[in-house]
């Protein structure tokens, strides 16, 4: 990749905020939802991302020709899961060096985009509570379009990039989860892992070879005008 990228793609939580939601309780309330609307317990388990754990809920209830009832009992649970993420604006903090990390790409036109599982409610204002807001071109959350064309549904990142005119090829997705690096492969786009989320040096290691930071504060030093270093 000759000269700056096109465009760098953040996931949100984990990577851009510190934020703390409760992703385990966003499990339960999907899994307890769906069983009690005759899902079998076990089919769902936490150790499953939310997107996973609904993929199979959706799956079941069409099957057994009760999938009538979905549209109903995923809006519920959209509901709680808004419920849960705004609980944890309170105290939500840009992950150190975030905001200089950004202002450099803003400073070069690099295009910055935001590619979340998060609700657009909650995204919003957990940029705007992190002073992160004014520097985000294009973003799009999970409930944007049907859940199930969120990330890593590759047709999500592939849509960010579109809106900044970026093409996947001279573009780089930043991310703290597997998920993400699914996302980029998938979409084929180059990927930059941090380990200030969820997933550990070990976790990268077992997944691939890509570049691997302690944060976005140290994604400008890879970008020196000629690309990737």
């Amino acid at each position: 990749m000759n000269g700056y990228p096109d465009a760098v793609i953040f996931d949100l939580d984990g990577t851009l905020v510190d934020s703390r939601i409760d992703f385990d309780r966003m499990k339960l309330t999907v899994i307890d939802r769906f069983e009690e609307v005759g899902v079998p317990a076990g089919m769902l388990r936490r150790d499953l991302t939310v997107s996973e754990n609904m993929i199979l809920a959706r799956g079941h209830l069409t099957e057994m020709g009760i999938g009538n009832t979905l549209e109903e009992v995923e809006l519920e649970i959209e509901k709680e899961l808004v419920m849960i993420e705004r609980e944890a604006l309170d105290g939500l903090r840009p992950v150190e060096g975030a905001y200089n990390a950004l202002a450099f790409m803003s400073e070069r036109n690099i295009g910055i985009g935001v590619l979340t599982r998060g609700s657009r409610e909650y995204a919003r204002d957990a940029l705007m509570e992190a002073s992160l807001d004014v520097f985000i071109g294009e973003m799009v959350c999970r409930d944007d379009y049907p859940w199930w064309e969120a990330k890593p549904n590759r047709i999500s990142l592939l849509r960010v990039l579109s809106r900044l005119e970026a093409s996947p090829e001279r573009s780089y997705l930043v991310g703290d989860h597997r998920m993400d690096l699914e996302c980029a492969i998938e979409s084929e786009v180059p990927f930059i892992a941090v380990l200030s989320g969820s997933s550990s040096q070990d976790d990268w290691s077992e997944m691939g070879d890509f570049p691997v930071v302690d944060s976005v504060e140290e994604v400008p030093r890879l970008i020196d005008g000629s690309g990737m270093i």
